[in-house]
């Protein structure tokens, strides 16, 4: 009794794999039919992760075997897969015959085995922080099977780390074990040549930098598994897809009194409700005489969080505050300039504070006098609008010099 070579060993865990069994003769002939041993062969695996299920309606029919195969299954088998890893399966055939002269009774004892596997699907896992780097903030202490990014935001310059999880594991030596990186241009223009994007990978245990050079678009494919070999009948190659925009951001948000940039407070900050000029309806409020932490995050287009715009340069401002709050220079000391992370010392006293930030980038000409006069004009209109609504309010300002009609403009208060 042998295995059929008709079926993958290995699949992704949650899904079935199918085995089936055939007899042969001592010379190799394969059985022209054999089904009616089917009720007498059993099977079982090693291991309480691969389950033996009773899916006859979804299994392969038998009749659907015997056509299109020349060795037709007396059995077969299907198998729930609920935990990674491997495990033989067995099929085992054991009948006695008994005739009229009992001393010519004879017993069979057939056993076939099959080694078989699952893995976890293959995802991508950001392992790189942009938190102080205007992107947001990735928890690595996060359970493996709760992360997975599918796109990804860089600003032109800038980077990402990522690491492969789960896929087939190397099966053995005999089985060629295949791990590939495949570029895919989303742009309508030809990008073959790679003169308008770069892309670098350095690959070491399963790690991989993922940069952008200049603008544009691409697709990574990643793809890991075994090839056919001896008793791997199959291919099983997991893929993962990464998406990748190398773009600017289209505004900026500011997150206020928060230790990091989680995704759902730049979400939060994002879909704030805004009066002209983008100055939040309603503010954030935070306690008086104290440090607070600032920061503004790249929003793209379609509203997603950049993962990394440490490359375009940030000037913060304070305008009309009365000397109710400063930037702490300890704080800020290990920061430079163009930092998208400060820290506000605010007085003891209640207030309104406006602060600005003006952002310019590398490929988009605009003088520092500009940007200070846009920085400085919102800063003042902002102090206006949010003084008519509280006298002990501090107001923080942000605006995109470079395009100061999508500026983000947010507000705190003392309480």
């Amino acid at each position: 009794m042998v295995m059929l070579q008709y079926f993958p060993v290995e699949t992704v865990v949650g899904s079935h794999l199918q085995a089936a069994v055939t007899m042969k003769a001592l010379n190799g002939a394969s059985f022209s039919r054999c089904d009616a041993f089917n009720s007498l062969i059993k099977w079982k695996t090693g291991s309480d992760s691969f389950v033996i299920v009773n899916a006859t309606a979804e299994m392969m029919m038998l009749e659907e075997l015997r056509s299109t195969e020349s060795s037709p299954p007396c059995s077969r088998a299907y198998i729930y897969t609920s935990y990674p890893g491997r495990t033989v399966l067995q099929a085992t055939l054991a009948k006695e015959f008994h005739y009229f002269d009992k001393s010519l009774s004879e017993s069979i004892d057939l056993k076939a085995t099959l080694s078989i596997g699952a893995y976890l699907p293959l995802t991508i896992r950001q392992d790189s922080d942009g938190n102080h780097h205007g992107g947001y903030w990735f928890d690595k202490t996060q359970e493996e099977t709760d992360i997975g990014v599918s796109n990804l935001y860089l600003v032109p310059g800038t980077y990402v780390d990522v690491m492969l999880l789960g896929g087939p594991e190397r099966w053995d030596d005999n089985v060629e074990f295949t791990e590939t990186v495949t570029k895919v241009n989303e742009d309508e223009e030809d990008l073959t040549n790679g003169d308008n994007i770069h892309h670098n990978f350095d690959h070491h245990a399963n790690m991989f930098r993922v940069s952008c050079q200049t603008l544009g678009s691409y697709k990574l494919v990643f793809q890991r598994g075994n090839l056919v070999g001896v008793d791997h009948p199959l291919p099983a190659v997991a893929e993962a897809f990464l998406s990748v925009q190398c773009s600017l951001p289209s505004s900026v948000v500011l997150i206020v009194d928060e230790p990091v940039n989680k995704l759902s407070v730049i979400r939060a900050a994002s879909q704030a409700e805004r009066a002209p000029g983008r100055l939040r309806l309603t503010p954030v409020t935070v306690a008086n005489g104290q440090i607070i932490r600032v920061a503004a995050v790249g929003i793209s287009d379609s509203g997603e969080a950049f993962s990394n715009s440490s490359t375009l340069s940030l000037r913060w401002e304070l305008s009309s505050c009365d000397n109710l709050a400063s930037w702490d220079d300890d704080y800020n000391s290990k920061m430079t300039k163009t930092s998208w992370e400060r820290f506000l010392a605010l007085r003891n006293e209640s207030g309104l504070v406006p602060a600005a930030a003006a952002a310019s980038t590398f490929c988009v000409n605009s003088s520092s006098a500009a940007a200070s006069a846009a920085a400085s004009a919102a800063a003042s209109a902002a102090a206006s609008a949010a003084a008519s609504a509280s006298a002990k309010r501090i107001t923080t300002v942000f605006i995109d010099a470079a395009a100061a009609a999508d500026a983000d403009a947010e507000t705190c208060g003392n309480a």
